[in-house]
């Protein structure tokens, strides 16, 4: 049995991966590292025990990282908030780099990094769907897909000095699920930002030119994180989406709301400036990455994995959404 070192363990893929292990018999022990105290009892994860660690300080991920078999490395800035451009990197990036270095250093076997199909970037020639074996090329200015995909070229460099670490990537699309309702509390990532600008616009869905989509549940997202934890042998990148796509008439039809052509140069200004008035927890960046679609092939995981996704594109999405109406005001503009 293994014990497995998760930083991050009290995010979206993190509650929904540490549930799972804790019902998995080959985990023994579950080390969650987080920046805030969290009680592990009140999740009902007895295998947890917390543990606190910032990303930034090297020495106390030593101290979480001892005697871990595997590390999984969930813990990134996804909405800026207000923050510093360069705090947002150091995070994400450097961030990263320390775990990875720590990781080494308490002698793991497999190191689990959650990366994203943002990594891929938003291009015109972006094929479709998108193998796991195309270049991670992030868009320059959007810093997410830009971190994302630094992360990922200090992986490849790590692999090579460290051939002994199995390295696993996990690139899933946009996720949804119950965990994921917090993010209406302000824009979503791309392309779900439409969803946050009908708030303002009850009755009608802002199209502003999206390309294609894919979601993954996060309960799928654990499924593959805890596959990839305890598979004897695994290593390289996974894609990971929901079957089937959706196009912008899809999501309005979720929302039961009438589309409204609105021109993306207009939906950025509306945005920046609730940005600015710290409405919104990011700026604009992300309605760039509508502009293309990335729409990810994941026979890979279903194959290598036996991933076999309890939800598609459209009934994920359809998860996340009875849960936002269920449980927040707004949810009463909503249908």
């Amino acid at each position: 049995m293994s014990t497995v070192a998760i930083t991050g363990a009290t995010g979206i893929f993190g509650k929904s991966l540490c549930a799972r292990l804790q019902e998995d018999p080959a985990v023994e022990r579950i080390v969650g590292v987080a920046r805030r105290p969290f009680d592990p009892a009140a999740h009902g994860w007895t295998k947890m025990e917390f543990r606190s660690g910032d990303v930034l300080k090297p020495d106390q991920l030593d101290a979480a990282f001892a005697g871990a078999d595997t590390v999984v490395h969930l813990a990134f800035t996804v909405l800026d908030r207000g923050m510093h451009p360069e705090q947002v990197r150091l995070v994400n990036v450097e961030g990263s780099a320390n775990v990875f270095a720590a990781a080494v250093r308490a002698g793991v076997r497999r190191i689990v990094y959650a990366s994203s199909i943002a990594a891929y970037g938003a291009w015109p020639d972006n094929p479709i769907p998108i193998p796991e074996s195309h270049p991670t090329r992030g868009n320059p200015g959007f810093y997410y897909a830009e971190h994302k995909a630094e992360v990922e070229a200090l992986l490849t460099a790590f692999e090579e000095q460290h051939r002994d670490v199995e390295v696993v990537r996990i690139r899933p699309c946009v996720v949804v699920g119950p965990n994921s309702v917090d993010l209406f509390r302000g824009p979503l990532p791309t392309p779900l930002v439409g969803i946050f600008l009908s708030r303002l616009l009850p009755t009608a869905f802002p199209d502003i030119g999206m390309a294609p989509l894919q979601f993954v549940h996060e309960d799928d997202v654990a499924e593959v994180f805890a596959l990839a934890v305890t598979a004897p042998e695994v290593r390289g990148a996974f894609n990971l989406a929901g079957g089937g796509m959706m196009e912008a008439g899809d999501l309005a039809e979720a929302l039961g709301a009438i589309r409204l052509p609105v021109p993306a140069g207009i939906a950025k200004v509306l945005v920046d400036v609730a940005y600015r008035a710290r409405i919104s927890p990011t700026g604009s960046a992300w309605i760039d990455m509508a502009a293309h679609p990335v729409i990810v092939d994941t026979t890979r995981a279903r194959t290598v994995l036996g991933w076999v996704p309890k939800y598609d594109t459209r009934t994920a999405l359809d998860d996340m959404l009875s849960r936002f109406r269920s449980t927040r005001p707004l949810a009463r503009f909503l249908p």
